[in-house]
């Protein structure tokens, strides 16, 4: 029995990217664009660095790639800071592998009212599910 592909995590905080398989970890440093390749059914976890006490939010700026669906909502995560005020956290969201294939997906860090100013940071996380080769084919 094949043994269920683990989650790609992909982690930007102050500006540097870092992706996450298994054990093995990737520095992508301060570029804010980076490729990932899964499975079917294998996840993809985005942590993103956060504040929503300032009003900023990350959001998806285009359509999901088809061939990944999101797992629920997003999620923010207050960082422990025992009652303080304005305490940052991680905004994470959850995608699932579902067909073979290709698509971008781009997320932005902005205040939701404001969209005419550019964002404060961005992300754009290459997707591709390739197809499984089996046997000779």
């Amino acid at each position: 029995m094949a043994s269920k592909p683990g989650v790609v995590v992909v982690e930007l905080k102050d500006g540097e990217v870092v992706v996450q398989q298994g054990k093995e970890k990737t520095k992508a440093g301060n570029r804010s664009e980076v490729e990932v390749t899964l499975v079917a059914g294998q996840r993809l976890k985005l942590r993103l660095r956060a504040n929503v006490t300032t009003g900023y939010s990350w959001a998806i700026t285009d359509e999901v790639p088809r061939c990944i669906v999101a797992v629920g909502d997003p999620t923010y995560i207050q960082d422990e800071a025992h009652g303080a005020e304005g305490v940052g956290g991680w905004s994470e969201w959850v995608f699932s592998a579902k067909e073979v294939g290709s698509g971008v997906l781009q997320l932005v860090y902005r205040q939701p009212w404001d969209q005419a100013a550019p964002p404060a940071q961005s992300l754009t996380v290459k997707v591709t599910v390739p197809a499984i080769r089996r046997g000779g084919e």
